[in-house]
């Protein structure tokens, strides 16, 4: 196979990965066995790549695998099956139908009869799910056919990306050899981070319950707990609980203090961190199968954002109303007032516009991920790749990050000084945290620690 071939396959299992294992899950596969599965069912897609990626829908090629992996899916109810294909994995209605050899399923008036996190006995985001694992992937189609025992390492790095989000590390092939996991040794940071189950906030470290979510509000961290809790920590370490039952997704606005997020039960709240009260909640109005992949994705200019499958909707918090955009919106990226950075159809290239006009548009960044610095001058690309780019928001010019060359990096972001922060995976499970600041960038590693670490997206 070639490397762009590699590089597709790679950046397919970072997107569905998590999909894939929690629609076994949910068909009552243990967590454990249903990575096994999944992983067996992927080695297999590898080896016919060519084909597959060729296919009217991968998706279905890739599911029905999935499927006929697990053989107990075919002593499960069709209903069943066909919800969590839907409601988990993603697919339409079309699709279920072409991955159970049945055509179209009316999966619709299954979700309209009654909730379907309900009739599979847990939210799909309950279920924890680690990063892929490439490297054995590939290694099991290459014990398969005895000629791929080992590919590319590098292209592990696509997955990592793309899998889950903070929460990965990632294989350098250009670090030394292995060294023993050091134990946390961390300074203060400029930005929260999360790490051996402890949060940092400056010169403070405390433990804290298993987090999904973190984000940065300006006065201390605010996380989401595995319990769908949300806790507000200050910085001189108090803690409080200020909200309950949320989904997942968490966005902050540093310059008023204020959080975003949804819950479970449809509402959406703004909270102010700094002065401990909410700002505004109400009812999402979204049909139930939009509500189920709708995410935060900004909270700027009084005005809360967040995307679902049908585009992007903007909540006006002063006017409490809503405005949705239509179906072909870009996927949105990263936002700081009218500047908006985001995708093309394709995801193959960023555009950054003002108010609607077009500034300036940056090809070959395949699956990016971007954020934008507070004051909307610099955004941080990372793409599929995991080589980060830095550039100028306004004109689109790149600007040198100060990194080594070629360095590959799980998650960026920008700290509360303006610095741009990077989270880079070593071998020996390690992982550092590096800031960059000054023209031309100087970087300094701010920790390593054993095990993964997460800052605010």
């Amino acid at each position: 196979m070639d490397r762009a071939s590699e590089d597709d396959f790679a950046a397919y299992v970072g997107l569905r990965w998590q999909p894939l294992v929690r629609t076994l899950v949910l068909l009552g596969c243990p967590t454990g066995r249903a990575e096994q599965v999944t992983r067996t069912a992927l080695s297999r897609v590898h080896r016919s790549w060519a084909r597959v990626r060729r296919a009217d829908d991968v998706d279905v090629q890739v599911f029905r695998r999935l499927l006929h992996t697990w053989p107990e899916t075919r002593r499960r109810h069709t209903r069943r099956t066909a919800l969590v294909l839907h409601t988990v994995g993603g697919l339409t209605e079309a699709q279920v139908g072409a991955v159970l050899g049945s055509g179209s399923i009316a999966v619709g008036d299954h979700l309209e009869e009654a909730d379907p996190l309900g009739l599979l006995g847990r939210a799909p985001d309950d279920v924890e799910v680690g990063p892929p694992p490439f490297d054995a992937i590939v290694a099991g189609n290459g014990r398969s056919r005895g000629a791929r025992g080992r590919v590319l390492a590098g292209v592990a790095t696509v997955v990592a990306l793309l899998a889950a989000g903070t929460f990965v590390l990632l294989h350098d092939p250009a670090a030394p050899p292995a060294a023993p996991p050091r134990t946390s040794r961390a300074t203060t940071a400029t930005l929260p981070y999360l790490a051996d189950g402890r949060l940092h906030v400056g010169a403070l470290t405390l433990p804290v319950r298993g987090a999904t979510d973190l984000t940065d509000p300006g006065v201390g961290a605010v996380y989401r707990t595995q319990e769908a809790d949300i806790v507000l920590v200050d910085e001189e370490g108090g803690t409080a609980e200020i909200g309950h039952n949320a989904a997942p997704g968490l966005v902050a606005d540093p310059a008023r203090g204020w959080v975003f997020w949804r819950t479970y039960t449809h509402q959406l709240v703004v909270f102010d961190a700094r002065e401990g009260h909410s700002v505004a909640i109400r009812t999402s109005l979204d049909p139930l199968d939009f509500f189920r992949f709708a995410r935060p994705l900004a909270l700027t200019g009084g005005t809360a954002y967040y995307g679902f499958i049908g585009g992007v909707v903007a909540w006006d918090l002063d006017a409490d109303r809503v405005t949705h955009t239509g179906p072909d919106h870009p996927a949105f990226l990263t936002r700081v007032g009218d500047l908006v950075v985001a995708t093309s159809r394709h995801g193959t290239s960023i555009v950054a516009t003002r108010a609607g006009r077009r500034l300036w548009r940056r090809e070959a960044l395949s699956f990016p991920r971007a954020v934008l610095s507070a004051d909307g001058g610099r955004v941080l690309v990372l793409p599929a790749s995991g080589l980060p780019v830095l550039l100028d928001a306004r004109s689109g010019v790149e600007i040198p990050t100060g990194l080594p060359s070629r360095s590959r990096v799980a998650t960026v972001a920008f700290a509360r000084d303006g610095a741009a922060a990077y989270v880079i995976g070593r071998r020996g499970n390690t992982s550092e945290l590096v800031e960059c600041r000054g023209t031309p960038a100087r970087c300094t590693t701010v920790t390593t620690v054993s095990g993964r670490l997460t800052v605010p997206r």
